[in-house]
């Protein structure tokens, strides 16, 4: 995951992060980690999948995919 710096002038509490940020997937994953750790907030049940898309789907078909391709 690479990370972008983002000024506090785009933040506002009606920010969303999935719509406004672009962050969903791996990235929210990764971002909802770091949010924990930087201000020590315990995750405990967070339902990430609630608020976020899984990417696992798509994940699992790569090897699939490459296995039809390698065919050719």
């Amino acid at each position: 995951m690479s990370e972008e710096k983002i000024s506090e002038n785009e933040i506002q509490l009606s920010t969303r992060i999935v719509e406004d940020l672009g962050l969903d997937g791996i990235d929210a994953h990764y971002f909802i980690e770091a949010y924990a750790e930087t201000f020590s907030i315990e995750v405990g049940d967070f339902d990430f999948h609630r608020y976020f898309n899984d990417e696992t789907q798509v994940l699992l078909m790569i090897p699939a995919i490459l296995f039809v391709f390698s065919d050719f």
